[in-house]
């Protein structure tokens, strides 16, 4: 009758990298653990509690280039970690892309959400030092960033964009033009969550260097433009000399 975990870890440090996690109940639990999860896939969760991803408590797991989609709850549940989560693909899931508890320290980089339950939801009102920047939160079903107050939840929310969301993008204070912060369609292509122009989260981010980005989701680097795309993606530069 217990809860049915793709992969459960406690106090260990392990690489997962190429996996696929389906249809369980909750794809991951961390608890205390400095795990590095690369190039996998959590789909079709069922959800327990709401979360159906990756539920983290403690620890400074490290999370990149991952696909999050098709599952029914919550795909990141933070509680008293450092975790780096970069550059993943985390769309069409039920419930909220990430949702902050206490003492939050993360550092939320570059990732591509489209239509989430919810983007970002800060259940506390407790000021943490999440870092929160180049992230795409397009289409979400309700509210794009909910907070439970004016208050910034955060140490930096940068060069995000939040676009479309169906119950407003902020439901608190409007991040829309503070920081490099934008809402812009952007302009998908129609086969992939890449970007073409024209679209103002193409160079819109800032750089990641400092926190080890740079390159993107497939590999290409990400230094090509006027600075780092918002999203996953970096949007190629083509040359109109001959």
């Amino acid at each position: 009758g217990g809860t049915s975990y793709g992969v459960y870890i406690d106090g260990a440090h392990p690489v997962i990298s190429g996996c696929t996690i389906e249809d369980n109940e909750v794809g991951i639990y961390l608890n205390n653990s400095d795990a590095r999860i690369v190039d996998s896939s959590i789909v079709d969760s069922r959800a327990i509690e709401d979360i159906s991803g990756i539920d983290i408590h403690g620890g400074s797991p490290h999370i990149e280039r991952n696909v999050f989609e098709d599952n029914a709850g919550d795909i990141f549940h933070l509680t008293d970690t450092s975790a780096d989560i970069f550059t993943n693909l985390i769309n069409n899931n039920a419930g909220s892309a990430v949702v902050f508890w206490s003492g939050d320290n993360s550092r939320i980089l570059a990732n591509t959400m489209n239509e989430n339950g919810t983007g970002f939801y800060f259940k506390t009102p407790v000021d943490m030092d999440s870092v929160i920047a180049n992230n795409q939160l397009i289409n979400t079903l309700t509210i794009g960033v909910r907070t439970m107050s004016t208050d910034d939840h955060w140490d930096l929310f940068a060069s995000n964009n939040v676009w479309g969301s169906d119950a407003g993008d902020y439901n608190y204070t409007d991040q829309n033009g503070l920081n490099g912060n934008i809402s812009q369609d952007p302009n998908y292509l129609s086969s992939s969550y890449e970007m073409a122009w024209p679209t103002l989260a193409i160079d819109g981010g800032i750089s990641l260097a400092e926190y080890g980005i740079t390159e993107d989701y497939n590999g290409a680097d990400r230094d090509v433009g006027l600075s780092y795309d918002i999203g996953a993606f970096e949007t190629a530069y083509e040359s109109d000399c001959g």
